[in-house]
């Protein structure tokens, strides 16, 4: 089996216990005979904000056609139709998806429309492009599943590491193609460490192959008590 890692995702802010783990199974890959390459992908480093600018915009565009009003959400100090959907919307809808929505709003405006959202669009087709490229050389490829392991609830900086993980797993959605991540090892706090393995369209065969091959080495056993 021929394997890609691309070279991006081991450049970016990895923590030390992830990129330890992370080359540990790229050995035990190389040791069952697969042949593993790092390479240049074109394009992924900007697959995070394309991934929001599109996924806002069709978030906007699906729910400007949701009409549905709860009865429950009908009450007598609703003075007309217009108070009525702004009311019913604001309850069903949570902040993360308010914020997509008004996003989306902004960037599919006919002011806006070419310049964010055509243009996400067709860096798009280059992040696709440099995906069928790739497919030409490797079987599958692999990557740390995020750079960090699982913060703490109370951390205030848990969005901002959650954003920036999602280069490792934006492009993939972008490219149209499967992918599976399954847990690889531990940090040095316990807590799970998990690798990537993504593949060409219908090629979830290789990857299933590849991450059977992995859980035969390496198990995962599960904690017997929670992490504080």
């Amino acid at each position: 089996m021929r394997i890609g890692v691309p070279k991006l995702y081991l450049e970016e802010d990895l923590d030390k216990d992830i990129r330890e783990c992370f080359l540990s199974q790229v050995k035990a890959l190389e040791d069952m005979g697969a042949k593993v390459e790092v390479f240049e992908l074109e394009g992924i480093e900007y697959s995070a904000q394309i991934y929001y600018v599109i996924a806002c915009a069709e978030a906007s565009w699906i729910f400007s056609k949701y009409k549905g009003v709860r009865p429950s959400h009908i009450k007598s100090e609703y003075h007309d139709l217009e108070e009525i959907f702004k009311n019913s919307k604001g309850q069903d809808f949570g902040y993360e998806l308010k914020r997509r929505i008004m996003l989306g709003a902004y960037v599919i405006s006919s002011d806006n429309y070419e310049i964010y959202y055509n243009k996400a669009r067709r860096i798009r087709r280059v992040i696709y492009n440099a995906y069928q490229e790739a497919f030409n050389r490797y079987d599958i490829l692999m990557s740390p599943e995020s750079l960090k392991t699982a913060p703490l609830l109370s951390d205030n900086k848990v969005d901002d590491e959650k954003h920036r993980s999602e280069i490792l797993n934006a492009s993939v959605n972008l490219a149209g193609g499967p992918g599976v991540t399954i847990p690889c090892g531990r940090d040095k706090k316990g807590l799970p460490i998990g690798i990537q393995l993504v593949g060409k369209r219908f090629g979830e065969e290789g990857i299933i192959r590849a991450a059977y091959a992995l859980e035969q080495i390496n198990p995962y056993k599960r904690p017997k008590t929670l992490c504080n």
